[in-house]
């Protein structure tokens, strides 16, 4: 059994005690539309990349980490655009 495979059956694991600790109750309703997100999967993705033993696959899982971070950390942290000119 390789990393990759374990690694992506802890992201199935993890995704699977979040459903069910969110049907329980226990997280906020803001925290579901972002933890599953076309944004999470390619940042789940890209974990899954990072742990193979090919170096040109850890490159793809380092784009596709950075790309889902960068287009989920406006819907975490909304900032308000607000430009001023006088």
């Amino acid at each position: 059994m390789n990393n990759k495979s374990i690694v992506a059956g802890l992201i199935l694991m993890l995704i699977g005690g979040f459903l069910f600790l969110n049907k329980l109750g226990f997280f906020i309703p803001q925290v579901y539309p972002i933890i599953i997100s076309w944004q999470m999967l390619l940042i789940a993705i890209g974990v899954i990349f990072l742990f193979d033993k090919k170096q040109d696959q850890k490159t793809v899982g380092i784009i596709l980490l950075t790309i889902g971070i960068i287009f989920l950390l406006p819907r975490i942290y909304p900032m308000n655009m607000c430009i001023t000119f006088t």
